[in-house]
């Protein structure tokens, strides 16, 4: 859960179905938690499977979401993607996932984001691939 300047509340989560695919979602609160709005899907399980490690940020009316995403390379070896969404109405509403991180197979650990008063957004993570750590 995310507190903004302003106090609203952010609290992303994620719905798990059959399998580990989840539904990688987002709801937020202009009363102090006492209700929240329909959570918005930002990242279908369509999209892939597993979703952990979520960090979240608002500033003003410019926020943005950052996760892992499980996924495996053509070998079946599973490694994990950064994804990110982004809002621009307080968090009301959410772009569709992009993917910010290479597809490159390697770990990726502690994906963070920020959003300046300008309303850019930076998404940092740690990266491990396959020939050491960068």
């Amino acid at each position: 859960m995310y507190c903004a300047p302003d106090g609203t509340l952010l609290c992303n989560f994620f719905t798990y179905g059959r399998n580990t695919e989840c539904d990688t979602c987002i709801t937020r609160s202009t009363d102090g938690g006492a209700t929240f709005a329909t959570p918005v899907v930002v990242s279908p399980a369509s999209s892939g499977v597993g979703g952990r490690q979520p960090n979240v940020a608002l500033n003003g009316t410019a926020g943005a979401i950052a996760w892992l995403r499980d996924a495996t390379d053509a070998l079946g070896q599973p490694y994990a993607i950064v994804q990110a969404a982004g809002s621009t109405d307080g968090g009301v509403s959410w772009t569709s996932a992009a993917t910010p991180s290479s597809a490159y197979p390697g770990s990726r650990l502690a994906p963070d984001v920020a959003v300046e008063a300008t309303g850019a957004v930076t998404v940092a993570w740690t990266e491990y691939t396959a020939t050491g750590g960068d």
